[in-house]
């Protein structure tokens, strides 16, 4: 945009700009990008490590690592009462037990990401919920891993069978006031950055963010 001051330096006005321009481009890593295939480094239980050959904007050319996965659920259990259902789980890798939401991998017998949710729900909980509302999904660390965590919300949830724990989780079940989730946060009692992350898309589902 050109600008023009009067002869009288007393204001000025924008011209506007008759030239035409051509659209640029959608950015897509494509287009900026040149993307090798993918190629396995070790295969584990969870995760596999995997490399990929790529060439950046600037004309770098190097191997890129990240962490093969299938995709995550993490579902909120809120009761009629108003409790929300949380979980102490034991995390081996820092020796310490977190306060989280029901969740885990997607596994073959799931029809989708909901019903992965409900079944995680009811193997760590115990409790079921006919009413599953989706929160979207968000990527747990795109630096590193190439899947996706899908959030879910479940309503009136009620214990209705026993917990049915895989031979390596050590879990306790938590109930708190849904109203008291905020302040585990400001506390430091809830610091794992998946849950801070799934909490923020309940309150903005809830209407309840301030």
């Amino acid at each position: 945009m050109v600008v023009k001051m009067s002869s009288s330096n007393q204001f000025f006005m924008p011209q506007k700009d008759t030239k035409k321009h051509t659209p640029e481009p959608p950015l897509t890593a494509a287009s900026r990008w040149k993307i090798g295939e993918v190629e396995r480094v070790r295969e584990a239980f969870v995760f596999n490590l995997s490399k990929r050959r790529m060439t950046a904007p600037s004309g770098y050319t190097g191997d890129f690592y990240f962490l093969e996965s299938g995709d995550w659920v993490n579902v909120f259990p809120i009761t009629a009462t108003g409790e929300l259902v949380l979980i102490k789980q034991y995390r081996p890798n820092v020796q310490e037990y977190f306060l989280e939401i029901p969740g885990g991998m997607l596994d073959s017998t799931d029809l989708d990401p909901k019903s992965g949710a409900l079944r995680e729900l009811r193997e760590e909980t115990g409790y079921t919920s006919n009413r599953c509302e989706s929160l979207g999904p968000i990527s747990p660390n795109p630096a590193i891993h190439n899947n996706l965590c899908h959030l879910f919300v479940a309503f009136d949830c009620e214990e209705t069978v026993s917990q049915d724990l895989d031979p390596g989780e050590d879990i306790e079940i938590v109930k708190i006031p849904l109203a008291d989730a905020p302040q585990l946060i400001r506390s430091g009692a809830i610091t794992h950055s998946l849950m801070v992350a799934a909490f923020l898309k309940l309150f903005i589902r809830l209407g309840t963010l301030s």
